[in-house]
C-alpha cells in the first residue's frame, strides 16, 4: 500500500496546487474583470461626455445656421434698402441735371436779356440825350440864342 499511499499524497498534492493554480487564475479573473469593469464605467463616461459634447455641436450648429440665416435675411433687408437708396440717387441725379439743364437754359435767356437791355439803355440814353437837346433848343430859340452846337452832333 504504499505505492497507493505514495499516489494518493501525490495525488492530493497536485490536487492542492491544481487548487491553488485554479484560486490563483479565479483571483486572476475577477481582478482582470473588476479592471474591465473599471475600464468599461470609464468608457462609459466618455460616451456620456462625447454624446453630451455632440448634443452641444448639434445645439450649436443649430444656433449658428439660425443665426446664419437670420444674418442672411438682414443682409438681403439691407441690400434692398442700398437698391431703394441708389435708385433715389439716381432719380435725384436726375432732378439735379435737369435743373442743371434748366438753369443754363435761364442764364441762356438771361444772357439775351441782358443784351437787349442794354440796347434799350442805349437807346433810351440817346432818346434821353435828344430830349435834352430838345430842350435846350427849345429854350434857345424862346430866348433868342444863337447857340445851334447840338444840331451838329450825332445822334446814337
Amino acid at each position: 500500500m504504499s505505492r497507493q499511499q505514495s499516489l494518493s499524497e501525490k495525488w492530493k498534492e497536485e490536487s492542492k496546487t491544481m487548487s491553488s493554480n485554479y484560486e490563483n487564475l479565479l483571483k486572476e479573473a475577477v481582478r482582470r474583470e473588476r479592471s474591465v469593469c473599471l475600464e468599461l464605467e470609464k468608457v462609459k463616461g466618455e460616451m456620456v461626455a462625447a454624446i453630451t459634447l455632440k448634443d452641444h455641436a448639434i445645439q450649436n450648429s443649430t444656433d449658428q445656421k439660425i443665426i446664419i440665416t437670420k444674418l442672411q435675411a438682414a443682409v438681403r433687408q439691407q441690400e434692398k434698402q442700398i437698391t431703394d437708396l441708389n435708385k433715389e440717387i439716381d432719380k435725384l441725379l436726375q432732378t439735379k441735371n435737369n435743373a442743371n439743364h434748366e438753369k443754363r437754359n435761364l442764364l441762356k435767356q438771361m444772357d439775351v436779356l441782358n443784351v437787349e437791355k442794354d440796347r434799350i439803355l442805349k437807346e433810351l440814353n440817346a432818346a434821353t440825350n435828344q430830349i435834352d437837346d430838345l430842350k435846350k433848343y427849345t429854350k434857345n430859340v424862346f430866348t433868342g440864342s444863337e447857340s445851334f452846337d447840338y444840331m451838329d452832333q450825332e445822334v446814337n
